[in-house]
């Protein structure tokens, strides 16, 4: 027979359980609605490192980003970097809170629906990044198109935008 603490080590993560660990006694008492002041900080953790991350991809992605339309010759909106740091933002936080809602030990309704909202939450941003990075980058079509002589391009250009945009969705 597989002993409790085996179990625990194996379905929760090591950070999780030192974290309760390394708190008093007094913070695994239930306190509001079921709820142990462990799992409310835990979450409060779960959710500002989403959030760090967030800003640390944010930076990362926008580095790239920035190097690879300087290195076309462009010039980068920055109203358009801007509109990139929500979707990416919600996307880490999504992704952090996906992976510790088991370590939360929640019943199983509050755990679906933390399941649930992060998954809505990286899907959301999935999409909204990929609306985001549409745009910066038909932006750099739409200037090249603009420099050409001919209009066909500058036609084409906002219908392949939309186009991207409609499978992007």
């Amino acid at each position: 027979m597989v002993a409790v603490s085996e179990l625990y080590k194996e379905t929760f993560s090591s950070i999780s359980l030192w974290f309760q660990n390394l708190l008093p006694q007094i913070f695994s008492e239930p306190l509001l609605l079921g709820l142990r002041p462990w799992q409310m900080l835990w979450f409060v953790v779960l959710i500002s490192a989403g959030l760090f991350l967030g800003f640390i991809a944010h930076s990362v992605i926008g580095a790239r980003i920035r190097q690879a339309i300087q290195k076309s010759g462009h010039n980068m909106d920055a109203a358009l970097y801007a509109r990139v740091r929500i979707p990416t933002i919600l996307l880490t936080t999504g992704m952090v809170l996906l992976w510790g809602v088991s370590d939360l030990q929640l019943t199983i309704k509050p755990s679906l629906f933390l399941y649930y909202t992060a998954k809505g939450m990286i899907s959301l941003s999935v999409v909204l990044l990929s609306m985001r990075l549409i745009d910066v980058f038909g932006q750099m079509l739409e200037e090249r198109a603009s420099a050409t002589e001919g209009r066909m391009d500058d036609e084409l250009v906002p219908v392949a935008i939309r186009v991207a945009k409609l499978f992007a969705a």
